[in-house]
């Protein structure tokens, strides 16, 4: 499937200069937007699309066709238009209102978000295109990255092979191994008349 990035590169889509006197609210939302968003495809299943906000992060799905175009993008609150597990997850959610140009200017954007309860925001260019994602932290004081969400990302995967040294040792592995004597303490091969000897003494005791 074709990435949000990869789309902005077969669009030919750069972004607008800047200014060095520009201030936050002039910056354009393309500086702000997240260029690699976790996409799904028009086909997905509609249990793949619920487990997806499972995760506490996830605010919206965003469904892309092969080409990189967004078809549309899904809420929490959409999914219960959902009248059977059945259901088109491309006949779900909305773009109206869901979407913004990579030159829109960041502090409009962001205000309509804060006054929307809402907190994200796709991106895409004039053709339809996925370009990002806007991602408005929960303290509404700036905008998650793709190198914070690489490093979350990386926090919350386990270590490999992490599994073999939690499992509970079994009834063999909790003995305690017996004592390996020295060098110089190793016993030498018992004969046969030593162990007849050894044998009738047991039976006298």
């Amino acid at each position: 499937m074709t990435n949000a990035a990869d789309a902005r590169g077969a669009a030919g889509w750069l972004a607008p200069p800047r200014h060095r006197c520009e201030t936050a609210a002039e910056r354009p939302v393309a500086d702000a937007m997240v260029t690699c968003p976790k996409t799904h495809g028009p086909r997905s299943g509609l249990e793949k699309i619920r487990a997806f906000f499972e995760d506490d992060h996830v605010h919206v799905a965003l469904i892309v066709a092969a080409d990189g175009r967004l078809v549309t993008t899904i809420e929490r609150s959409d999914l219960a238009a959902a009248t059977s597990s059945s259901t088109p997850v491309a006949k779900l959610g909305t773009l109206i209102g869901r979407t913004a140009g990579p030159a829109d200017p960041l502090g409009a954007v962001t205000a309509m978000l804060l006054r929307e309860g809402r907190r994200r925001l796709a991106i895409v260019d004039g053709s339809g295109q996925l370009l990002g994602l806007l991602c408005l932290k929960r303290d509404g004081t700036g905008y998650c990255s793709d190198e914070g969400i690489r490093e979350r990302a990386h926090r919350t995967t386990p270590p490999r092979n992490q599994h073999s040294s939690t499992l509970p040792a079994g009834p063999a592995e909790q003995l305690t191994a017996a004592p390996q004597p020295s060098s110089g303490d190793h016993p030498r091969h018992r004969t046969a008349p030593e162990i007849r000897r050894g044998v009738m003494a047991i039976a006298v005791t």
